[in-house]
């Protein structure tokens, strides 16, 4: 992208900006939550590079992240510029990535999740439940241990009804 041209229309790009104390939201059109905008002879392009770039006076390099997570924010206090791994970090610190069942590759949805994990804490075996919701021992294995559908394992000490020994079993009330 041409600096220069970016900087030819800037006066028209800070129009269409609403500008409060926070965040100063894009007024004019959006892709996927965030601003855009089409400059002569190029492709749409997010308004939070522009605005970036509009600011520290050349293209940026890298991705323009945001620090208030919010997409259509063109603030240039709340950018920075960033690498793919800083992006993946703040896209699970903004709780924009998807989860659970919302996830492309999720098999189970979250109330199947919940029910494999009560059914387990029950006393239910892995291979018993893999069979019931059509996965594998080892997805049952990773779910009721926390390692899948983002739960950490927590546990509380029972009693026996029988012995009243004390054994530790994953606690259920504090499922997805």
């Amino acid at each position: 992208m041409d600096i220069n041209l970016v900087r030819k229309h800037e006066g028209r790009f800070w129009e269409r900006v609403r500008r409060t104390t926070g965040c100063w939201e894009w007024i004019g059109a959006h892709s996927g939550g965030y601003g855009s905008v089409v400059f002569p002879g190029y492709p749409q392009v997010g308004t939070h590079r522009v605005a970036w770039a509009l600011i520290h006076r050349r293209w940026p390099q890298r991705a323009i992240l945001h620090h208030c997570g919010n997409p259509g924010c063109v603030n240039p206090d709340h950018l920075y510029e960033g690498d793919a791994k800083d992006n993946a970090r703040d896209a699970k610190l903004h709780g924009v990535l998807p989860r659970g069942e919302k996830h492309g590759n999720a098999k189970l949805s979250d109330s199947e999740v919940s029910e494999i994990r009560m059914r387990y804490a029950g006393g239910e075996g892995s291979p018993q439940l893999a069979q019931a919701f059509g996965v594998t021992a080892a997805q049952i294995f990773n779910i009721v241990n926390g390692k899948q559908r983002g739960q950490a394992a927590v546990y509380i000490v029972l009693h026996c009804p029988v012995c009243a020994s004390e054994f530790k079993r994953k606690r259920v009330d504090q499922l997805e």
